[in-house]
């Protein structure tokens, strides 16, 4: 499955634009965001098991809110603490480097080696595709503490008879976060100008920017899912 074949199943459901903002909508509040993301585990679930569209239907909130709150924990665990690691662990470094000399100007090689590092971790982290294959491992396996192990997902990440496969789904799930970084973009731009009604602005564009990231995340459910499905 490509990028294009992923959206025409997304699209064949009628109602994919209404789970879609509704989505965004509830990503804005924050707490709501376990709804969207319970919905991308079951659609990728479908897809694993040969139903690719159209989209879980909104039967049971509460158990998608659960499985969304697993999903978000996962995506915690496996991506965001990584992160705050680095950060920890260079803002030490950094702390000692300055206590260590007279003025600041040395500390500014560290700024820059951290901006690269944090960077490559997050490139990394995205490219291997940890948090969706984490999301699939909870998946095959039902549990939260089996999906939450960081050797076995990682073992799957780098399988030579998986990695071809998982970076084929990553490589054409790019296109799918254009419109979350356009819409990003213009949500930012528009807090940098005054003009007529900027605040109500900022919040639609931020409205669709939080859709365009579920839409994202359904196009990966999509792309994953498929890759499983071929494995099995």
């Amino acid at each position: 499955m490509n990028f294009l074949a992923a959206a025409r199943n997304i699209h064949a459901d009628p109602r994919w634009w209404q789970k879609v903002l509704l989505g965004g909508a509830l990503t804005m509040t924050v707490f709501g965001a376990t709804w969207p993301a319970g919905l991308v585990v079951e659609s990728m679930d479908n897809v694993r098991k040969g139903f690719a569209t159209p989209l879980p239907p909104s039967v049971d909130a509460g158990t998608r809110m659960l499985i969304g709150l697993f999903a978000l924990l996962l995506d915690f665990f496996f991506f965001v603490i990584p992160v705050l690691v680095a950060v920890l662990l260079f803002a030490c470094v950094g702390i000692g480097a300055s206590l260590g000399q007279a003025n600041t100007s040395g500390v500014q090689p560290l700024g820059v080696g951290f901006v690269i590092t944090l960077a490559a971790i997050v490139i990394i982290l995205f490219v291997l595709g940890i948090a969706p294959i984490s999301r699939l491992r909870y998946i095959e396996q039902g549990s939260i503490e089996q999906a939450l192990q960081a050797g076995p997902v990682v073992r799957q990440a780098l399988e030579p008879r998986r990695r071809a496969l998982y970076r084929a789904a990553r490589l054409h799930s790019l296109p799918g976060y254009a419109p979350l970084v356009l819409l990003a973009a213009a949500a930012w731009g528009s807090t940098q100008v005054q003009i007529p009604a900027g605040g109500l602005l900022s919040a639609v564009l931020f409205w669709l920017a939080c859709s365009a990231l579920v839409y994202a995340h359904l196009v990966v459910a999509q792309l994953y899912g498929d890759a499983e499905r071929h494995l099995r």
